[in-house]
């Protein structure tokens, strides 16, 4: 029993490096999309609770003596509602539209695109000032343990954002600007979608329903 479990843990563990040590570079449009939602947006989702749960904890310790770990926490909450409209976003409307476009050579609006980029930049603005309010992550200025483990968690999300926002400018959002000026790049990028790493294959069966766009 214990040697099935450690069997399973050891083939999980893989399908993860797989993933992230893929080139995506060279990955079709629909496996990229759903390495995004399935390593980076639920990675967001697990981490938003518990960073909020330390952040609560270390302001009511030590927010007395330190005001600037309640404006700490108000800049996470207010960063964790907009990125929760962002990834909701582009889960319904960015994502399959792009799909579509590498199926079918649908047309995609610019503007979807460059709103996603603006937005991406605001991202990048609000993680410099958490920051800066969080002492730029130095674990040497830790208040307490869980001071600390705030600072890392913080530290391991600013790290998972940039990458998450990396592979959606520079790569998906490049790659739709490629497919829509180049027609016949759509049906190559389809054919290659066929070969899917183990760890994407559960999530795109799962939502594979959901990746038509929505129409009114």
């Amino acid at each position: 029993m214990v040697r099935a479990e450690l069997e399973t843990a050891d083939a999980v563990g893989a399908d993860d490096r797989e993933c992230e040590d893929r080139d995506w570079l060279d990955a079709s449009i629909g496996e990229l999309c759903a390495h995004i939602v399935a390593v980076h947006h639920d990675g967001l989702r697990e981490a938003f609770p518990r960073i909020e749960a330390l952040l609560a904890t270390v302001v009511r310790v030590h927010g007395a003596e330190h005001p600037e770990l309640r404006d700490l926490h108000d800049a996470f909450c207010q960063l964790r509602t907009e990125l929760e409209r962002h990834l909701e976003r582009e889960e319904t409307v960015l994502f399959p539209t792009c799909r579509e476009l590498e199926l079918t050579g649908a047309a995609i609006d610019e503007a979807l695109l460059a709103g996603h980029e603006r937005e991406h930049a605001t991202t990048g603005d609000a993680l410099g000032v958490l920051r800066v309010l969080a002492g730029d992550y130095d674990v040497g200025g830790a208040l307490c343990n869980t001071h600390r483990a705030l600072l890392e968690d913080l530290a391991a999300f600013e790290r998972d954002l940039h990458r998450h926002v990396h592979e959606e400018n520079n790569i998906l959002i490049r790659r739709a600007r490629q497919l829509a000026t180049d027609p016949e790049a759509a049906h190559r990028s389809a054919d290659a979608a066929d070969s899917l790493p183990r760890c994407c294959q559960a999530w795109i069966a799962e939502q594979s329903r959901g990746w038509a766009p929505r129409r009114g």
